[in-house]
């Protein structure tokens, strides 16, 4: 990666530090919450997970002004947990330190929700659809039984097994 811009009249050097390689209590010993979440993608040294997620949670929840700000930066820490792949153990830290997480309440939550609810129906009208056609196989299957149609015709007709027309 490029370290340095070496123009005519500009001459910068700069460098790269990987958070990765930061202790994380560097950024929570910070004053603004805005860079106390950034010690979620820090070292976390010895320290489990859960612990420095917890203390990172309380830490920025202490730091908030007010509910909306709060609810801002626990949205940023979410997805700066994905990164880190600590999504799970991230919403059980949530479910431990904050009394005002409500996983109903989280608007992915109810994206997915959401997107649940159409599938269901999809597929509850697919199958409803597909029931609707048997029964409905079922009924020309009959009539033609009765008019003495030849069993193997009719299933070729109405896509019914042989067994099945024969059972009627």
């Amino acid at each position: 990666m490029v370290t340095e811009i070496n123009e005519r009249r500009l001459r910068f050097k700069y460098h790269i530090i990987e958070l990765s390689q930061v202790d994380y209590r560097v950024f929570l010993n910070a004053a603004k919450p805005e860079e106390k979440i950034l010690a979620i993608l820090a070292d976390f040294k010895e320290e489990s997970d859960e612990v420095v997620l917890k203390k990172v949670l309380k830490d920025v929840q202490e730091t908030a002004k007010g509910d909306f700000s709060e609810s801002r930066y626990f949205k940023q820490l979410r997805i700066l947990a994905q990164i880190r792949n600590l999504d799970i153990k991230f919403m059980e830290a949530m479910e431990s330190i904050t009394k005002y997480f409500k996983e109903e309440r989280d608007p992915l939550y109810r994206r997915g929700e959401a997107k649940g609810i159409a599938k269901g129906k999809a597929e509850g009208k697919a199958e409803g659809k597909a029931e609707g056609e048997h029964k409905k196989a079922i009924e020309i299957a009959l009539e033609f039984k009765k008019l003495g149609i030849p069993i193997a015709d009719i299933s070729k007709g109405t896509g019914l097994s042989i067994e099945e027309i024969e059972k009627l």
